[in-house]
């Protein structure tokens, strides 16, 4: 942002903070108590208001509903305007609708106008213990549901979101899971996200990317906007069977499951996400919970499991291989041929921290600044998330595509020729086995019981996570993605597994078996 449109947005924001005190719209009390994150951090709450809030969808009173406005305002919510300054400066005028549709909310609403005033000393407010626990547990918070008698047996996923960013990988697999599930048992599905709406179509058109067909009947639920005052109860019966994608899913699925079991498909040691502090230990009491049937995506990260004391995952768990299908990631015409220009991905994902992003930068630096890759013959192409302009030290510049999306993915794994890709637990991760199975060399890391990886290919090379040994990895896999007759053969004599209906069937028939007992 250069300095005179800081200099405007400084001003236009300061006007706004002006504008919403002087209108007496604005519940510091309420809005500090509903959100303690804005206290702690000791910020003004209108000012977070007009900077943060409106764009998270936080109310800046119970009686003005910022997405309630939006949404039955749409010319307010194409203009990107913040909805309560419009309100002050056109639509009370107007008689716009609040997007409330309480009368006690609306009485209330009139009362404030004619009561309320703007308090600026934060030290006043003091969150209560509660709300302080109540923020901190947001994302494990318990799923509010109501009983209900039904003998429709309805397969339940429950994940942060689903959409078109957020399909790769985890949620994806645990996605495909559910759906060959509940098409195995002619099942309802319902999938139910926590952190945003669920986008139905991203899910049908993922499905049909996979190749898939959809179960007969899918529903959706969300409860995202929990801090908002309306209620969303969730209908649960006794032939509801609940699928946690992650540790903290698993947290809200406990409050609400009517049997005695539940499903837990686990894709990573999560412990593995936090330093020794509270998350750290609500995740290891889930992962070490007795009345969870685990679904573990790989061998390597069973074969963890089992040396590591996990006896319950062990006892109570099944493991699957994860699927790459060839109609998915395949060679093109071009990716054994010679090439005047070679392509190399660096899976990068800085904020992504097992990933390892600044010792594969150190690492690759390395292997350029040394020679032991020619930055005249090698494009560096970066991708994932959050990834930002930079260039090397020999002076190369990368090409960086961030987050792209499926059909851009599989299009461009045919075109690599040597993927580097890290990965700081037992899991090797999805971009190696991408890559592998389109055709390219694929140089990683070792770690715990992750030694080897030639059994699923002799184009993933796996080396200590140390620079010598790396920078020998880059000779290897260097020679071998030039090397395209050898490159060749180890692709075609590959074993990572091609078929997701194939590769879960027996998985998945442990599962029905399960639910068949556990009544």
């Amino acid at each position: 942002m250069n300095m005179i449109l800081k200099i405007k947005t400084i001003i236009k924001q300061l006007i706004e903070r002006l504008q919403i005190k002087k209108s007496k719209l604005f519940d510091c009390t309420w809005y500090l108590n509903n959100y303690p994150d804005v206290l702690v951090d000791r910020m003004d709450p209108i000012k977070h208001y007009v900077v943060f809030g409106w764009k998270e969808g936080r109310n800046p009173s119970p009686s003005f509903s910022t997405n309630g406005y939006l949404n039955v305002n749409q010319d307010v919510k194409r203009s990107c305007m913040n909805p309560l300054i419009h309100y002050i400066r056109y639509g009370k005028v107007e008689g716009r609708n609040l997007g409330m549709h309480c009368e006690s909310k609306m009485k209330h609403f009139n009362e404030m106008i004619n009561n309320c005033y703007v308090k600026d000393d934060l030290s006043k407010y003091k969150p209560t213990a509660a709300a302080l626990i109540k923020e901190k547990k947001k994302q494990i918070r318990p799923i509010d549901f109501i009983e209900v008698n039904s003998h429709e047996t309805r397969i339940n996923l429950v994940t942060d979101s689903i959409g078109s960013a957020s399909l790769l990988g985890g949620v994806g697999t645990a996605l495909i899971i559910v759906t060959l599930l509940a098409n195995k048992n002619d099942w309802t599905l319902r999938i139910h996200t926590r952190n945003d709406k669920n986008d139905a179509k991203a899910y049908r058109d993922f499905m049909k990317f996979q190749n898939i067909d959809l179960p007969k009947k899918v529903e959706f639920f969300n409860d995202f906007n929990f801090s908002n005052s309306t209620v969303y109860r969730l209908e649960v019966s006794n032939n509801d069977i609940f699928f946690a994608s992650s540790w903290w899913s698993a947290y809200g699925i406990e409050s609400c499951n009517l049997r005695k079991r539940f499903f837990g498909i686990i894709q990573e040691e999560e412990t593995f996400f936090y330093p020794y502090c509270d998350e750290r230990l609500w995740c290891e009491s889930m992962m070490r919970a007795e009345n969870i049937d685990f679904l573990i995506n790989s061998k390597y990260l069973y074969d963890y499991f089992k040396y590591s004391g996990y006896s319950n995952i062990i006892k109570n768990g099944v493991c699957f291989e994860p699927a790459f299908p060839k109609y998915i990631y395949c060679p093109d015409n071009f990716t054994f041929k010679k090439k005047d220009k070679y392509k190399l991905f660096f899976y990068s994902r800085p904020y992504n921290y097992r990933n390892l992003f600044y010792t594969g930068l150190e690492m690759l630096d390395n292997a350029l600044l040394s020679g032991i890759l020619d930055f005249e013959e090698w494009e560096v192409v970066l991708a994932g998330a959050d990834v930002f302009d930079f260039k090397f030290t020999c002076g190369l510049e990368p090409t960086i595509l961030g987050r792209i999306s499926w059909e851009d993915y599989a299009e461009f794994a045919r075109s690599v020729d040597l993927s580097f890709s890290l990965m700081y637990t037992p899991h090797p991760s999805y971009p190696p086995y991408d890559m592998a199975a389109s055709g390219a060399v694929v140089l990683t890391n070792k770690f715990a019981n992750k030694q080897d990886m030639s059994g699923y290919s002799k184009n993933i090379i796996l080396k200590e996570l140390n620079l010598n040994d790396m920078l020998e990895g880059f000779k290897e896999a260097e020679m071998l993605a030039k090397d395209a007759s050898t490159r060749e053969k180890n692709y075609l004599d590959n074993h990572i597994c091609r078929s997701w209906q194939d590769n879960l069937d027996e998985c998945l028939q442990v599962i029905t078996d399960k639910i068949g007992r556990d009544k």
